[in-house]
């Protein structure tokens, strides 16, 4: 796939690229959930590895299409090898959202993120509903919160516009609504007299993130606003 963008500059790049990827998939998929030749970690690294290749050919060739199959191949590898939700998993799962976010930024795909977030939420509240440690928890949800944050507002910062982006601000108010929803669901049981708190500091930081913006760029901009 390399090849064929450097030298014939076609549709074949992008058609080879997609294919490896699939075919790394499948045999990551045989060689654990299968026939259980490895672990699980191993086929997630496996993943990841295929990922950081398919990424940074995307990159270099400008290619969209290679970004969103390398993206859908290791945020899905997760649940398709049979990983539990664990913190390993969740650990592989942070590391390719904020990969993703960085390549977003990079090359103003503003699609990207919030395909991530759709693959990626499901997979930190299966953690979250599996009864994590309090503070492990909440230090998932906060990453998860700000890399989100990151990937809405850094287009934003980049190249301001007085009009709103309907993907950046979806998902910056997806992130917000699964955030309150993560922590009350930590903060269950004996630690819900904490929820209140928890709800404060969710307020602050956005406040804390909108006045930057509209001191920034104005007391009308509307992603501050947002």
């Amino acid at each position: 796939g390399e090849l064929s963008f450097t030298r014939l500059r076609g549709i074949l790049g992008h058609v080879l690229v997609a294919v490896g990827l699939a075919t790394i998939s499948l045999a990551l998929l045989a060689a654990t959930r299968l026939y259980h030749l490895v672990p699980v970690e191993w086929g997630l690294l496996g993943a990841f590895v295929a990922a950081v290749a398919a990424a940074a050919i995307a990159v270099r060739h400008d290619s969209q299409v290679v970004a969103a199959f390398g993206l859908v191949a290791v945020l899905a590898a997760p649940p398709v090898l049979g990983a539990s939700p664990t913190l390993v998993t969740l650990l592989f799962v942070a590391a390719t959202l904020v990969g993703t976010t960085g390549v977003a930024l990079f090359r103003t795909w503003v699609w990207l993120p919030p395909i991530a977030f759709v693959l990626a939420g499901p997979q930190l509240a299966s953690y979250i509903t599996g009864g994590p440690p309090v503070v492990e928890g909440l230090i998932a949800i906060a990453g998860f919160w700000l890399v989100n944050v990151i990937a809405a507002g850094g287009e934003e910062t980049r190249h301001s516009t007085d009009r709103l982006r309907t993907t950046t601000v979806t998902l910056l108010l997806a992130d917000a609504a699964f955030t309150m929803w993560a922590g009350f669901a930590i903060l269950s049981g004996p630690q819900e007299m904490w929820r209140g708190t928890f709800l404060a500091v969710i307020a602050v930081a956005h406040l804390a993130l909108g006045l930057l913006f509209l001191v920034r760029n104005g007391d009308r901009h509307p992603f501050g606003l947002v």
